[in-house]
Formats: C-alpha cells, structure tokens, sequence
C-alpha cells in the first residue's frame, strides 16, 4: 500500500474518532511529505467546521450518512489517486455546501429559475419583512475557464493537468482573503464542465473541463456562475445540461438566458440576469419579463451580466453601452461586463454603475494571454431598514497569473506600480 493510500485510509478513519497515537504519528509523518493529503486534511476539517457552525440545527442523518458513505465508498480505488482529487469526494463536499446554506433561517438561500415559474419556497420567503440595516458586499471576476482546448488543457502545462497536480483550491487562493469575507461571489463560468465524449461545435475555440471541476468554485468561495456567453454551448446542448447538472451538484448557483438567480438573506433578496452580446426584439422582452419577476418575488436590487463587446478592445463598444443602457431602463441596479479579456473603464447610465469589462480572471483558455492585467470588483451596497440606499464601488488590480512570463492559472491581487497600471487602464477608458 502506498504512503498515500495508508493516509486516505487513517483520514477516513479519523472521520469516525480519534487515531491511536501510533495511527497519528504515522498520518502526520505523510502530511509533512504530501501536499495533496495535506489539502484532503484542511478540507474535511473545514467542511466540519462549518457543520459545526450550524448551532444547534442539527443535519439530517441521512444526509451525514449519504455524504461519508460516499467519501468511504472511495476510499479504495484501484489506482494511487488523493482522496481530495477523486469525484465522489468532491461531490460529497459539494452535498454539504448545499446542506450548510439550506440548513438554518439565518443562512442564505439561492434560487434558481425561469421567470414565468418561480419556486413557491421564494414567494414564502418574498413574504418576509426584512429590517436589515448594514452592508452587503457583492464581489465579481471576469472570465474563467475550468479547463480549456482539450489537448492544451489536459498537457503538464495546461489548466487540467495544473489543477489536478496542485488542488482544487489552487487557482481562487491568493484572491480568497477576499472572497470569503463578501457575501457573494460572481463569475462569467466560460466552457462546458462534463465527463462524456462530446460532439464539438465548429467553432475557433472550444472550452471544456471535466465536471468535478465545478467543486473549484465553491472551495474558491465563488457561489454564483454567469452562463451568458459565446462558450456555454461549445459542446451543443448536451455539454450545456452537462454544465448546469455539474454546478448544482456543486452547490453552485447559476444565471443564464433562461434562467434568473435570487440571493435571499434575511429579508434581503438580490436577483442576478444575464445577456450575451446585442440583445434582439426578442431578448430584450426576455429580459425585460426576467426584471419584471425579480421585483415582483421581493428583490430590493438586480444586477445585470453583460457579455459584449470585442475581444482586446480597450474601449466600449456601442454595443456594450446598448446593452447596457436596456438593462438599466429594465430596472438593473448594477451592470457588471466581461469578454473583451482586458480591462475597461465604467460610467453612471441615469445614475446606475455600469463597469464595462473586468478582463480575465482564473482563465485556463489560454497558456500566455495577451494581457494579463485584470480586475476584482466589490460592490459594496449599504442598507438601511431594509431598503437599499448606496453603492460603493472598490477595484482590486490583479493579475490572471502568479507568474510574468506565463499563466499559471492562479490570479494575485497587485499592489504598488502594477496595480496603479491597471488602473490607469480603467481610467483611461472611463
């Protein structure tokens, strides 16, 4: 048995009590050596932690019992693969994420829907009066790409081989001192997420990454994925089914064409849309019944998801401030964009934000992007009773790479010269 298979089998133990001291010394003489079974350690201590911060609201038993038996039942594989890297470990953290928001009144809630047919758990809950005096903090990226061209993506150096080497947690780390103290995070998910053989699209570039990799977003404390884009369905419908199945075993929220989210926190309900590029006759009264639902289930603010524009273009488009200016006569209280892959300035459209491309973020698309500057908004919007009554907007300059000289798929937040670059960037296009 091999050093990383005894270590699977004491942290599966472990789950159930205390090692013997000589099980102990032996686990923590490997977990100095193996930084995969280090990270399967700090996970499953933090996923019983938040289980732990659920108080006296106790979970289900059969849904511990379906979650352990799941991380048990593979904990014996025929190959050397770390417990944190395997499917069904993933998936059952997954399951718990989902337990820990639904458990409790005072945690927060995602709906996800089509307008004309919201669930009856958020007219309830439209139905609560909500006092809330403080802040909520909305945090947003710009495009991501959990995987890439098949062949680039699954080599030493591409995004797959990456994140499997390094851990799940790898490419959100440096940003996460950030967002996990938000309330929520966004970002524009580009690419299918699935494990079958697909069909490809005829199309210049194609995006995929294997469906477990959903689980990154969550451990990156990303809750909210924008799938209004030119690479949602570069697998056709069946890798796009594939995508959603995948981040809702992940815990994760989603918004789309189709589909509305609503964040719902004590009484403050936010509601999220998404368009890509020009919006037709038709798209806009899709849009439009979209905003309409938002405001009559309860949502104090809407903000708006704009793909558009043109790739490594430094100013907005006409096309952007269209689509822009729609959303805002529709009633969106914030418009956030992305697809150009560079950084754009932002203006007020009848006294609304509109920040126009926040550039790339965690993109495994492309090994050296043309540019690697790029942005981590937060919108910070005060309450007061209740009643949304301002909005702060904060840039965080970072770049898609630890690395100059090529992408190693884990943004850093800048500081000094760098981070006053991207700035300028802004500035210059504001």
């Amino acid at each position: 048995m091999s050093g990383c298979e005894r270590a699977l089998d004491l942290i599966g133990l472990r789950l159930d009590g205390p090692l013997s001291p000589e099980e102990q010394r032996e686990l923590d003489a490997h977990l100095e050596q193996c930084p995969a079974c280090r990270a399967a350690t700090r996970e499953l201590e933090e996923l019983e932690g938040a289980l732990v911060q659920l108080g006296e609201c106790d979970p289900p038993p059969q849904l511990v019992s379906g979650v352990m038996e799941r991380v048990r039942a593979d904990s014996a594989p025929a190959k050397v693969v770390p417990l944190w890297k395997r499917p069904a470990f993933r998936g059952a953290l997954g399951m718990a994420a989902c337990a820990a928001l639904s458990l409790g009144g005072a945690r927060a809630q995602w709906y996800v829907f089509q307008a004309d047919n919201p669930p009856e758990a958020l007219l309830d809950a439209a139905m609560q009066v909500s006092g809330f005096t403080g802040e909520v903090t909305l945090s947003f990226l710009g495009d991501c790409t959990l995987g890439g061209e098949s062949k680039a993506a699954n080599s030493r150096g591409g995004f797959v081989q990456t994140a499997l080497r390094e851990g799940y947690d790898y490419p959100f780390l440096n940003l996460q001192s950030l967002l996990d103290g938000d309330d929520v995070t966004v970002v524009n998910l580009e690419g299918v997420l699935t494990d079958r053989t697909l069909d490809r699209v005829k199309k210049t570039f194609n995006f995929k990454g294997p469906a477990d990799f959903a689980t990154i977003l969550p451990l990156g404390g990303v809750e909210l994925a924008g799938l209004s884009n030119n690479h949602t369905l570069d697998y056709g419908a069946e890798g796009y089914a594939d995508t959603q199945a995948a981040l809702e075993d992940a815990g994760v929220a989603y918004f789309d064409s189709d589909h509305v989210a609503v964040w719902a926190h004590d009484g403050v309900m936010i509601g999220f849309t998404g368009s890509a590029f020009s919006l037709s006759t038709g798209a806009q009264k899709n849009l439009r019944a979209q905003m309409d639902a938002l405001r009559e289930v309860g949502c104090q603010l809407i903000v708006h998801s704009m793909h558009a524009g043109t790739e490594y273009e430094r100013e907005p488009t006409s096309q952007q401030k269209t689509v822009a200016a729609h959303a805002v006569d529709m009633g969106a209280d914030l418009v956030v964009g992305h697809h150009p892959h560079v950084v754009q300035g932002y203006e007020l459209v009848d006294g609304v934000p509109v920040v126009y491309s926040l550039g790339n973020a965690v993109f495994g698309g492309n090994r050296d992007p043309r540019d690697y500057d790029a942005l981590l908004l937060q919108a910070v919007f005060a309450y007061e009773d209740g009643a949304p009554v301002s909005v702060r907007l904060v840039f965080h300059p970072i770049s898609v790479s630890g690395e100059t000289s090529y992408n190693n798929y884990q943004p850093v937040l800048l500081a000094g010269d760098d981070a006053r670059r991207v700035l300028d960037k802004m500035a210059d296009s504001t």
